[in-house]
């Protein structure tokens, strides 16, 4: 028997204001349940798992964080370390040159002996009263691995002006040639001498240039013999 248009209105006004008489009519006709419902929860779920993974990309960024701050300390632990063996090893070689000049400069000049700090402090001081010095000059000058007197080979007095690094580069050639040069203008013969286990190339070239002598692992060469 077909329904009257009064009777479904009613029907339909009864099971929207009963929620329990419209689950059983759902659950009795077979419908799923509300859609909207299931997206809702369904949101839910992927909510959640979407903070969860977001919770671990930060535990990973922060992880990353403390490795990269670890990798950092390191390499700044392994240059400090680095600095102090290069500063170690130069310190050897100056002793080295100051204390066996002949085995190691004997190529150079002869009879060689080491100019003391106090001594080379009278030189430049009686240079500075001849006015041949200014005392920036001067203490430019102090600043020098070593000084060492001895004989040319043609018998005259010379001084090695020695600049001593484990790894010479441009920079000992520069401070070599100058400080000699100073030193030559207060009267005194110098040649400038760079010494240590490594030579870069662009301190070789330079050395060719200034008149620089290079004394690599106790062996001299001349600034010409290139």
């Amino acid at each position: 028997m077909a329904l009257a248009r009064k009777d479904i209105e009613a029907l339909l006004r009864l099971l929207r204001e009963e929620p329990a008489l419209r689950e059983e009519m759902r659950v009795a006709v077979g419908l799923p349940a509300d859609p909207w419902n299931r997206l809702a929860e369904a949101q839910r779920r992927t909510e959640e798992r979407l903070e969860t993974l977001t919770a671990r990309v930060d535990a990973l960024a922060e992880a990353q964080r403390r490795t990269e701050e670890r990798l950092q300390a390191l390499i700044d632990h392994v240059a400090h370390l680095t600095d102090r063996v290069g500063w170690l090893i130069g310190d050897a070689l100056e002793r080295r040159y100051r204390e066996r000049p002949d085995a190691y400069l004997g190529r150079i000049a002869r009879r060689l002996r080491l100019i003391d700090r106090a001594e080379l402090d009278d030189l430049l001081e009686a240079a500075e009263a001849a006015g041949k010095l200014t005392p920036a000059e001067s203490n430019e000058v102090r600043l020098v691995d070593s000084v060492i007197r001895g004989r040319a080979p043609d018998g005259s007095e010379v001084y090695l002006v020695v600049e001593a690094s484990w790894r010479v580069d441009a920079r000992d050639v520069e401070r070599a040639a100058g400080r000699a040069a100073l030193l030559s203008r207060a009267g005194f013969p110098c040649i400038p001498v760079v010494a240590g286990e490594q030579v870069t190339e662009g301190a070789v070239q330079l050395a060719q240039q200034k008149g620089v002598w290079q004394v690599t692992d106790g062996r001299a060469e001349a600034p010409g013999a290139a």
